[in-house]
């Protein structure tokens, strides 16, 4: 907003373009410093280089501020500095600035504050300057730096200078906000504060938590969702996935640790492994088995409700954050060019209006927020499938005495999409309290059931039958969960003309085929995208949500790519085919996979993408590509690469495999 000059002031803008104004009778001519009595004549100063934060002054007003200076010469140091030295001018933009200004002029700190013009300093004048103010002012504007347009900082001095002792003219009129981007801004005590934004998020699972945690630094948050939230890990009727196994990978377990420092320090403690990979994993890929070599990435393995129990407890005692439970929303407010709020049904009201300056879809599989958005007049929302008919089941086994402090490790046996047959896979997870957690799956045609009797059968009918042969015996605590329904779902929410003060993350975007461990990382690193996006603007700015949603796209599609080149191969699977060369694509990754089970460099460029700890463009780096060229599976592990330990630890008879794969004691 352009500054309004008073009766009396005289208004200069150092702007390129901009005019001077005047008001009143112009000011008497004013000799120049060095004729003032005591002000000795000097040079021009040398050019210096511009320092953060330093106040600027047009070259047309220095004469101003060395007068200035010199009236003022009682307040100046006495460490024998020329007075020319305040004014340095700052190259050929002829821009100078004002440097070392007294700590009488800087209030009760002695200084101006850091990133902030020392001569903004002045609008606090000493405890001893009483005096009326000056008649005639001048207010300079920091002149910006870079050509895109900045809040001026308005920075009154007296150039005319009243005497010695007079108090400055900060009281005229309050200055403008000099704002700096970022957390670490300085507040602005000359303002008055307005109301922070408020967010809706809609959903209290791990997209959700995350979705709270990084806007919570910028506004108040309500979180809605339709269960009541445990106070500790315990299963929820929204987030029946869960029984399931799922693996927090490296990258997304940084992704969340950047949102919430410490937050792996409180998985630990609270009862979750950290497992060191491929050190304490046993995999077989379509290619074979992978080596375990000392660590290249890592995961967090224990159960879902216990990751989101500890990030529940963080988020939920953030400052601004509330929880609105056992509540359901019902529509979006607002109109197809802005989304206002929600309504909201409660335990104690029905069609509740919740206003809000952004509303977050992170509901999961089952978001209404297509249905909601068409209600709006928001049309032209694209979706996509890819179903192979995956079926999951899995049971919760008790683990051998001493397994976990043992360290006994992760094992998988993976299909092969590359064979016309079903898909079918077994794994087991060593997670909290003692127990492993075995998870089943198979595709149209191979499907595992409910049947108790029948879980170790298959379990033993895989490629291998290491898992099968691990659980035989064991004791199971719970009965068979069985989950239907994980295809693979996009919607292209980033293609569509989305209202203002909207976003979805998370499953309500795109979900996975569990298989792959890709979903809370998704989210995650998604939400980190959100965060760097606020830095420099904010939730309630125009178009954020649709900022929001584009800067989430990226990780969304990279995973959807690996996920879905893979699962449309398997027999009867239905949906979008493969792009014009996938299959040139999918013979390299495969080539690059056999080369991982035989060679260090691959093994560590299959685990960076893996894990979502790099793209998949690594892959295609000429260091890596040279390996690929070379690769051969001659000397891969030719089974299950346990130790002697481990295997004598789980009760299993000898089989051919390494006598100690990570090359330490076990």
């Amino acid at each position: 907003m352009r500054a309004v000059p008073r009766p009396g002031l005289a208004t200069v803008r150092h702007r390129a373009g901009a005019r001077t104004e005047q008001q009143g009778p112009a000011p008497a001519k004013v000799p120049a410093p060095e004729h003032l009595p005591g002000v000795a004549p000097s040079a021009r100063p040398p050019r210096a280089t511009r320092a953060a934060g330093t106040g600027l002054v047009g070259p047309g007003h220095a004469a101003h501020v060395q007068r200035f200076l010199a009236v003022h010469a009682d307040l100046l140091p006495t460490d024998g500095t020329s007075r020319t030295e305040h004014t340095r001018p700052l190259g050929p933009t002829g821009r100078y600035r004002l440097d070392a200004l007294p700590s009488a002029w800087c209030g009760a700190g002695g200084r101006a504050g850091r990133g902030m013009s020392r001569a903004r300093a002045l609008r606090t004048p000493s405890a001893a300057a009483q005096a009326p103010a000056a008649p005639s002012l001048a207010t300079v504007s920091r002149a910006p730096s870079s050509p895109a347009a900045r809040p001026w900082c308005r920075v009154p001095f007296a150039p005319y200078g009243p005497p010695p002792g007079a108090a400055h003219a900060t009281a005229l009129a309050p200055a403008r906000r000099c704002r700096r981007r970022g957390p670490d801004r300085e507040p602005d005590t000359m303002t008055q504060s307005s109301p922070a934004p408020h967010v809706v998020v809609i959903g209290g699972s791990m997209a959700g938590l995350l979705a709270a945690a990084v806007l919570a630094e910028h506004a108040t948050v309500t979180l809605i969702d339709a269960d009541t939230l445990p106070e500790g890990p315990a299963p929820r009727r929204g987030l029946p996935q869960a029984r399931h196994v799922h693996v927090m990978w490296s990258g997304g377990a940084r992704a969340i640790e950047r949102i919430l420092p410490g937050i792996t320090e409180g998985w630990t403690a609270a009862g979750a492994l950290r497992r060191s990979l491929p050190a304490d994993l046993v995999t077989m890929t379509a290619q074979g088995w992978i080596p375990r070599r000392p660590e290249m990435q890592f995961s967090i393995s224990c159960s879902r409700d216990l990751l989101d129990s500890v990030v529940r407890a963080r988020v939920t005692a953030l400052p601004g954050v509330r929880t609105l439970q056992n509540s359901r929303v019902g529509a979006l407010l607002g109109s197809a060019a802005r989304v206002t709020g929600v309504l909201v049904d409660t335990p104690e009201e029905r069609g509740r209006s919740v206003p809000a300056d952004l509303v977050v879809d992170a509901s999961g599989r089952g978001s209404h927020a297509v249905q909601w958005l068409r209600a709006l007049g928001v049309n032209g929302l694209r979706r996509a499938e890819v179903d192979s008919g995956l079926v999951y089941a899995t049971r919760v086994f008790e683990a051998p005495a001493g397994a976990h402090a043992a360290g006994f490790p992760i094992v998988n046996v993976q299909s092969d999409p590359r064979v016309p047959v079903p898909g079918r896979t077994a794994t087991i997870v060593p997670i909290e309290n003692g127990q492993w957690q075995a998870t089943l799956s198979g595709t149209r045609g191979g499907r595992p059931t409910g049947d108790p009797d029948a879980f170790v059968p298959f379990a033993r009918s895989v490629r291998d039958p290491i898992v099968g042969e691990l659980l035989e015996g064991r004791r199971p605590l719970t009965d068979v969960a069985v989950t239907r329904g994980n295809a693979n779902r996009r919607i292209f929410f980033e293609k569509a003309a989305l209202p203002d003060g909207f976003f979805a993350v998370g499953d309500s975007v795109a979900t996975f085929n569990p298989l792959y461990g890709q979903g809370m990382t998704v989210a995650a690193q998604g939400l980190l995208a959100v965060r760097d996006l606020l830095r420099d603007t904010g939730v309630a700015a125009p178009g954020f949500g649709r900022a929001a949603q584009r800067a989430i796209t990226p990780r969304v599609a990279t995973a959807w790519d690996l996920a879905t080149s893979q699962d449309i191969l398997y027999p009867g699977a239905t949906g979008m085919r493969p792009r014009t060369g996938a299959g040139l694509l999918n013979a390299y990754v495969g080539r690059l996979m056999t080369g991982a089970t035989t060679r260090r460099e691959l093994t560590d460029a299959f685990f960076r993408v893996i894990t979502m700890s790099s793209g998949p463009a690594h892959w295609l780096r000429p260091s890596v590509v040279w390996h690929v060229l070379r690769a051969s599976e001659r000397g891969a592990p030719a089974g299950p690469p346990l130790t002697l330990g481990e295997r004598a630890l789980a009760g299993l008879a000898r089989r051919p495999g390494p006598a100690d794969p990570v090359g330490r004691a076990r």
